[in-house]
């Protein structure tokens, strides 16, 4: 057990430094997202009916 402990450790840092980037990826994606929303409010329910 001892022996598995550090790749453990190991795993456990390389899944949430991931996680951290997908969410930073995702954050920044959702922000221009609404920015281009805001920009042309015109195009926002023609944009919305097609994500739903």
């Amino acid at each position: 057990m001892p022996q598995m402990a550090p790749t453990m450790w190991m795993n456990m840092l390389i899944t949430i430094l991931l996680m951290m980037i997908l969410l930073t990826i995702i954050i920044y994606f959702f922000k221009n997202m609404n920015l281009t929303m805001q920009k042309d409010q015109k195009k926002t329910t023609q944009s919305k009916k097609m994500l739903w």
